[in-house]
């Protein structure tokens, strides 16, 4: 999906027909290689689907994607290359990200596969990180994510150069 055109909404109708989606940052002049999820991605129909992430530097999460209803199963496959405009950098970058999964409530794949692989140069970075909580524009603190993966395999890979691969929270 060209940026003009991509909305949750494109890709939860496509999911919900059965359609495999890709979407992918490319190295360049523009942007930091980013895929920003901030509103939910639905899929509703019958037939199984994968969604497939990529990005030159990071993947943030913020809201849920997932089954709502429908038999078949959604798969995952988010790649994060922690390269913000599609280099590696020479040293920690702080623009460096991996995959962040924070305060999206439920995953539910209907049995579907979650693939994560991150990759962060950033000091005190993590490859893949489940964040343990949000921050409410009051100040509340609400509950972190949660994945509901019925009969489905979860595979988490993550690698950073200066603290550790995976961080998840309570």
């Amino acid at each position: 999906f060209p940026v003009s055109i991509f909305t949750s909404t494109d890709l939860g109708t496509s999911l919900s027909a059965g359609t495999d989606v890709t979407v992918a940052t490319t190295s360049g002049n523009v942007g930091t290689g980013n895929i920003y999820i901030n509103s939910a991605v639905n899929k509703t129909g019958n037939s199984d689907a994968t969604l497939t992430l990529v990005a030159d530097n990071g993947i943030i999460m913020s809201s849920a994607i997932g089954v709502t209803s429908g038999s078949g199963k959604l798969n995952l496959n988010f790649t994060a290359n922690g390269k913000p405009g599609g280099v590696t950098p020479a040293a920690a970058n702080a623009d460096s990200l991996g995959i962040i999964i924070g305060g999206v409530g439920n995953m539910s794949l209907n049995g579907g596969n979650l693939t994560l692989t991150g990759t962060s140069y950033k000091n005190g970075g993590a490859g893949v990180m489940f964040a343990p909580a949000a921050l409410s524009s009051t100040g509340a603190l609400t509950a972190g994510p949660t994945l509901n993966i019925s009969a489905g395999n979860i595979t988490v890979n993550g690698s950073a150069t200066t603290f550790c691969c995976i961080v998840t929270g309570k």
